[in-house]
């Protein structure tokens, strides 16, 4: 696996629509600021602060 930044792997999440450079997924990290939270673009291989208010997809994981 040969993935940078924040990455997704194929193989395990088939069908993301991460290529879509304005589709962003939540994370559970609070940014410094108390209305915002990072997100992830695995189309950008950026995180960037968001709005709270704002509609993003979310990626449900589980440690095993």
């Amino acid at each position: 696996l040969n993935c940078y930044g924040p990455a997704i792997d194929e193989d395990v999440f088939p069908s993301t629509p991460y290529l879509e450079f304005n589709n962003y997924y939540w994370s559970a990290t609070i940014h410094a600021h108390i209305d915002r939270i990072w997100t992830l673009s695995f189309g950008k291989g950026e995180s960037i602060a968001q709005d709270k208010t704002s509609d993003f997809n979310v990626r449900l994981v589980r440690d095993l």
